[in-house]
């Protein structure tokens, strides 16, 4: 599901991006492992930041050796980019990698500062099944809890902008109004995503069999079902040509967008798949979606 980060970072030679990059972060321990980011600090840091969520197919892991070559124009516009990895399926399910990606959030928030960010200027980007996470914080609107003895439980998770590409964004309406995406057809061979758990009356965790609660789940984490006049402005890139996540998926999310007054764009590739043709085609989208940012992170009014 979406082979470009794979691609691009292991056969590009470095780029000529002035950045310094801390590696394996740690954000969160969890069922004994450590889940972590990579800290990408431009030479000039415009003291705003985005969220780059690595996964494809719900998958995860840090970028490759040369992995600043993704968002050159990112740390050329000043970003600073957190590279932030969630725990992968078929061990976790789509609800357990939106909690990872929250978590991040929330730690990221709570140590701004010390990256040299504004925490009120933070947006997202992802592809394919991270353009789903990315859609997700898009659209939370979550404040923070002010009553939580955890400091990092009181920063929201409100992002400014978001820019995605070829993402998923309703599970009950995959293509079709009333097709099930929930890991079946085009989605099937990710079906460890979907495989929706419960704790057991034993503390044992056991799966969700019965359609209407699984049916409920997706509808939870099917981010068109959370668009309100408080989401990000959104930039979308999607092929025509898309047999694993449906142009029409991009389609429904910026007509909701629009609906709630909520900037959004869709940029369209004509014969375009799952999949960009070459490196200088993803960065010219990459720049668009520095330019994006650049109007709706940096200029966007501060939270009252």
């Amino acid at each position: 599901m979406l082979a470009i980060l794979l691609l691009f970072s292991c056969n590009h030679k470095s780029s000529d991006a002035a950045a310094d990059r801390k590696r394996d972060v740690i954000y969160r321990r969890k069922d004994g492992m450590a889940q972590t980011f990579d800290v990408f600090t431009p030479g000039r840091r415009n003291g705003a930041a985005v969220i780059w969520i690595m996964s494809g197919g719900y998958f995860s892991d840090p970028p490759g050796e040369n992995g600043e070559l993704l968002i050159k124009p990112l740390l050329d516009h000043g970003y600073t980019v957190f590279a932030v990895t969630h725990g992968a399926q078929p061990r976790y399910t789509i609800p357990d990698m939106v909690q990872d990606i929250q978590v991040a959030i929330r730690f990221i928030r709570a140590k701004a500062r010390g990256y040299g960010i504004d925490p009120e200027k933070i947006g997202v980007y992802g592809a394919s099944s991270g353009g789903h996470l990315a859609l997700m914080l898009a659209t939370a609107g979550v404040p923070g809890d002010p009553q939580s003895t955890n400091s990092k439980e009181r920063e929201p998770l409100r992002m400014k902008g978001a820019a995605v590409i070829a993402a998923p964004s309703d599970y009950l309406n995959y293509g079709k109004t009333g097709v099930n995406g929930l890991g079946t057809g085009p989605l099937a061979p990710y079906y460890g995503a979907f495989a929706f758990e419960e704790t057991a009356k034993n503390g044992g965790l056991t799966q969700i069999t019965d359609e209407k609660r699984r049916r409920e789940i997706g509808r939870l984490f099917s981010p068109i079902n959370h668009v309100s006049s408080a989401s990000a402005p959104t930039i979308m890139f999607h092929g025509d040509k898309d047999l694993l996540v449906p142009l029409q998926q991009s389609q429904i999310f910026s007509e909701r967008l629009t609906k709630a007054g909520v900037p959004c764009e869709l940029v369209v590739k004509p014969g375009y798949g799952h999949d960009f043709r070459s490196m200088s085609d993803f960065l010219a989208d990459m720049e668009k979606s520095a330019q994006w940012f650049d109007k709706y992170i940096q200029k966007a009014p501060r939270s009252k």
